[in-house]
């Protein structure tokens, strides 16, 4: 699947790229277009044409792609990655940040960064 250059924008602002100033992570939002449901998955569709997904393993029903989540925090890694810290530091995060850059200076820390994430998102919510 090749999208359409306006489809991968209208992608890329969903999972919170600004394909305007954000060319470098315009790659996750394409991966996440060619990336295939995960096992179990299935997109349906309403009597409306709306697109909705089903986990057949568990019967969970949602609107939203099963993966945009993961996407999104895929987005908040590379900006990191990318040294904009600075989208982190007017939330009150310096903490994080610093914990944050210690385990970017360690490839193989990637995991842990992830854990990072998670936390910072439900420590925000």
């Amino acid at each position: 699947f090749t999208p359409t250059p306006q489809e991968l924008y209208a992608y890329a602002r969903f999972i919170g790229i600004d394909p305007d100033t954000e060319r470098a992570l315009l790659p996750i939002a394409l991966a996440a277009l060619r990336t295939p449901l995960p096992f179990g998955w299935r997109a349906c569709e309403t009597n409306q044409h709306v697109i909705y997904f089903i986990d057949f393993c568990s019967g969970h029903k949602q609107w939203d792609h099963p993966l945009d989540a993961y996407y999104r925090e895929r987005v908040r890694f590379e900006r990191l990655k990318l040294g904009h810290t600075s989208l982190l530091l007017h939330k009150g995060l310096e903490v994080w940040v610093d914990v944050a850059e210690a385990l970017l200076a360690d490839t193989t820390a990637n995991d842990g960064l992830w854990l990072l994430l998670s936390a910072m998102s439900t420590e925000r919510s």
